[in-house]
This record gives C-alpha cells, structure tokens and sequence, in this order.
C-alpha cells in the first residue's frame, strides 16, 4: 500500500499545531482566494523510489510540504515550517484514522516520514507573503 498526500495531511492535522484540513491545510498546493486563510500548509506526494527485495515491490513516495506565511511576517512562517518539520522528522508508526471531521484520510500505518534535507526557503510569492518547503520519504 502507498501514501497519499491525504495520509500525510492527516498527520499534520494530528499535530496540534494548529493546521486544520480544508481550512488552513490543503492536499496538491496552496489556495488563494478571499475565503481561504493566507497562512497555509499543503501537501503533495511526488517520485520516490521504487524497492525491490526477494521479488517483491513497494513504493516509497516523497512528501512534499510547503507553507505560506502572511504578509511581511517571515520569522513567523519560518517559526510555524521549523514546528512541523520537527513533529514529521519524529513520525514512527502512526496510525492515521480513518477520519478527521469529515475528511477522510486513512486508515494507513504509517512507519516512519524521514527528511530527505531541512526547512527551504523559497522567498515570497506576489503577495510577499513567505514560502517555504520541507520533503519526506514515506515509509508504510
């Protein structure tokens, strides 16, 4: 069984650190718009590696996260990217539930997400609002 970016932004939604699914967290990119918060996470599941042992396959994905500040507040965008990358680099063995409110996002173990680097920055978008972004490799 693989991950999906769900799974992942199941975890994040676990976390308590104040991400909340289709509110301020998101799967496959963040969201602009009048009705949606300018502080974001969101995750997307991209090329892994493919192991392969005593003739039989899985699929180990990357995860990406990024996070979008508000306007002009970088330290606390790098703050809030720095707080997740610590609770995913800890991820082992967790059970992600079948549901979080209405959103369905499991039910999956998954057995470890181990950061492939650190926090990026990516500068601001057109909205000098910052940016950053952190990668995983799933373990299920």
């Amino acid at each position: 069984m693989a991950a999906s970016s769900t799974n992942v932004a199941g975890l994040i939604a676990l976390s308590g650190l104040g991400w909340t699914l289709a509110e301020n967290l998101f799967v496959g990119g963040l969201k602009d718009g009048d009705d949606v918060a300018a502080v974001q996470a969101a995750v997307s599941i991209y090329s892994g590696t493919a192991d392969e042992t005593f003739g039989s396959s899985w699929m180990r994905p990357q995860a990406q996260v990024m996070i979008r500040g508000d306007r002009d507040s970088y330290a606390e965008a790098e703050a809030k990217a720095y707080a997740l990358w610590a609770y995913l680099a800890n991820i082992k063995n967790v059970q992600v539930p079948l549901s979080i409110g209405v959103e369905v996002v499991g039910p999956l173990l998954i057995q470890a997400l181990t950061p492939t680097g650190t926090v990026n920055p990516l500068g601001t978008d057109d909205q000098q609002r910052s940016l950053f972004s952190m990668n995983f490799t799933v373990t299920v």
